[in-house]
């Protein structure tokens, strides 16, 4: 999961743009304004990636599912978008991956195993280097001489290592500028609205 807070210990240039556009509006109107916008830019963003970066052999689009998860909400001093999708701010950020529940995190290498794991593949055989403590996940192929499934005339589907590290990906998320692009946008309209209402009050 991943929460971007619109408020004074967030992005700051977008809070200084909220600070000198906002003078005199409730705080209210500026969230209600804000959020949907925010959260909107967020979502078309990771649909975006989601039509570049999905291969059509993965079952799970990652970004799509994220892009549908994707929530706002209006604070007292604020405005909030949280993206529910799990592995979203591991990408975002990077960071360190250990195997937890098992020895090994079990890598797809193969098209026939991306989006997959390896209880998918019924008689997979792990071998390992215990020197290295790193190795791969094979499936046997048949022997041409006995027709029985041997591992040496398999294939590899996975990699198996005990931890792996992921380099931060600031282009999951919008840059600073297009946030604030949006943040002055959702101002700018609800400056319009505001003019409209009080010109047709009088």
């Amino acid at each position: 999961m991943y929460t971007l807070t619109v408020k004074a210990d967030g992005i700051r240039e977008v809070q200084l743009q909220l600070d000198a556009l906002t003078q005199g509006i409730p705080p209210h109107q500026v969230n209600a304004a804000v959020a949907p916008m925010v959260g909107d830019l967020t979502r078309h963003h990771l649909y975006d990636l989601a039509d570049a970066r999905h291969r059509d052999n993965v079952g799970v689009n990652f970004y799509a599912h994220a892009a549908d998860s994707v929530k706002y909400v209006d604070l007292d001093n604020g405005a909030e978008v949280r993206i529910d999708w799990a592995g979203i701010a591991q990408r975002y950020y990077g960071g360190d991956i250990k195997a937890v529940n098992y020895s090994y995190l079990w890598i797809p290498v193969d098209p026939e195993s991306e989006g997959k794991t390896a209880g998918s593949f019924h008689g997979l055989v792990a071998i390992v280097n215990k020197m290295t403590n790193r190795g791969v996940g094979i499936m046997p192929g048949p022997d041409p001489k006995t027709g029985k499934p041997s591992v040496k005339y398999g294939h590899v589907l996975f990699a198996l290592v005990p931890e792996l590290h992921q380099d931060p990906d600031p282009s999951v998320l919008p840059t600073d500028a297009e946030y604030s692009e949006s943040v002055g946008t959702a101002i700018d309209d609800l400056l319009f609205t505001l003019n409209d209402l009080a010109g047709g009050a009088r």
